[in-house]
């Protein structure tokens, strides 16, 4: 590392020039790979992804904490995922009241959301395997329907992680409130700040370790798979505040889209956050490729090489 700073100050111009290059090489991969496109369809999936699961959310915490539970839990999970702007408060105050009507009739909400999980998890399971195997040039070793079956088990597996998240972010949150309360005042903020800043690393790092480790069709190398989980996780964090930001301060979705600048706003960030999903997986398979596997060079990634 040092070596390498020496060699980049006393040849600056050649450094310039193999940065350049780099990020000349790293767009043509991502131009190759058509990494936006595939972004793209990750998040429509995403987005149909989201309606079961708020229904199945909805029928689950009302058997276990009645009506307020539902109202909490989906105002913490909420917050958890999405930037904390004006737009998604509003989310909060609709989903609020429709969730008063949907208490009425939820077990049959319920049961029509679990049929539409099981239909929707080999699409969106699908377009997340079809790209990390777009980037990590992964080859099918199964017939198609052994795949499907593995979409639709993950899926269940993956909701039922969100679900017990979402019943666990209360108990989490008195926690974190009682901790807070018996701390000196002058740090009562603070830890109260960085207890839940880390609960929202910790799990943002194992929801994308999932994705990473289990929906491809074969094993990523360890390195550039946490590599990109990594990456992503703080890509993420980092995106949330800015695009709260962004949000509330330069951009006037509610202008031009009226009622409908949330629903703008969370299709924006669901396409952000795949994005950086899959650039995260560029970046993590790139530097595997020309750093830490030089020795196994395929003809696939020959013409990315160039060192680092």
């Amino acid at each position: 590392m040092i070596k390498s700073i020496k060699e980049a100050i006393k040849d600056p111009v050649g450094t310039i020039k193999r940065i350049y290059r780099w990020l000349e090489l790293f767009d043509e991969r991502l131009e190759r790979h058509h990494t936006f496109m595939l972004a793209s369809g990750i998040a429509f999936n995403i987005l149909l992804y989201l309606l079961p699961v708020f229904l199945i959310l909805v029928l689950t915490i009302r058997l276990m904490f009645g009506e307020q539970g539902i109202l909490k839990a989906i105002q913490d999970v909420i917050l958890e995922f999405l930037p904390p702007t004006e737009n998604t408060y509003s989310l909060i105050n609709l989903l609020s009241e429709e969730v008063e009507k949907l208490v009425e009739f939820a077990s049959v909400f319920g049961i029509i959301s679990g049929v539409m999980l099981l239909w929707l998890s080999s699409i969106l399971i699908s377009s997340f395997r079809s790209a990390l195997n777009t980037i990590f040039n992964l080859k099918s070793r199964h017939i198609f329907i052994l795949y499907r079956f593995k979409d639709m088990f993950l899926i269940l597996v993956l909701t039922f992680l969100i679900l017990l998240y979402s019943y666990i972010v209360p108990f989490i949150n008195q926690i974190i409130d009682l901790i807070s309360s018996s701390s000196p005042e002058i740090f009562t903020g603070f830890i109260s700040t960085a207890l839940s800043s880390l609960l929202s690393l910790v799990t943002s790092f194992l929801l994308i370790y999932f994705i990473y480790r289990w929906v491809p069709n074969q094993r990523i190398p360890r390195k550039p798979r946490i590599f990109a989980t990594v990456t992503t996780v703080l890509m993420i964090e980092v995106s949330r505040h800015l695009f709260a930001w962004y949000i509330s301060s330069v951009s006037n979705y509610g202008k031009f889209y009226g009622t409908y600048a949330v629903v703008v706003s969370i299709a924006i960030w669901v396409y952000y956050s795949s994005l950086i999903i899959l650039l995260s997986a560029e970046l993590g398979k790139y530097i595997y490729d020309n750093k830490w596997n030089k020795k196994h060079l395929s003809e696939d990634i020959v013409e990315d090489n160039l060192p680092i």
